[in-house]
């Protein structure tokens, strides 16, 4: 599993960083990841088609996005790029920057989940 977090810099320009969790003990064992993220909305869907090419998009709201099957390519406006594999999870949080492009790369079809995070939540220092 990898997590990114895609996000703006104060010049709008946006930048995608691997994220890197602690691991905690918890009731279960042992767990990398973060815990107690309120969520505001969740869905999931697998695209029947190719994902549409949007071109250079913002984030609808401040989301989690995990890649169920297929991979999902991501450019920034700076030309990094990223893939996301099945089980890779993108934190979308460049609701204010001058946004990204995403493309359905792989060959199989395209499975997202989406899960909306309030605006209040703040990502921990890792």
């Amino acid at each position: 599993m990898a997590c990114f977090h895609m996000h703006g810099d104060d010049s709008g320009e946006t930048h995608v960083t691997t994220l890197v969790f602690p691991v905690e003990e918890t009731y279960a064992g042992m767990v990398r990841g973060l815990r107690d993220i309120p969520a505001t909305t969740m869905g999931f869907g697998e695209f029947v088609e190719r994902k549409p090419d949007a071109g250079v998009h913002n984030a609808p709201r401040r989301q989690f996005l995990v890649v169920l099957q297929g991979e999902l390519q991501i450019v920034t406006t700076l030309g990094q790029e990223e893939r996301l594999h099945p089980g890779d999870i993108l934190l979308a949080d460049d609701v204010d920057s001058k946004g990204h492009i995403s493309r359905d790369v792989g060959d199989q079809p395209l499975m997202l989940m989406a899960i909306g995070i309030g605006s209040d939540w703040e990502l921990p220092q890792l």
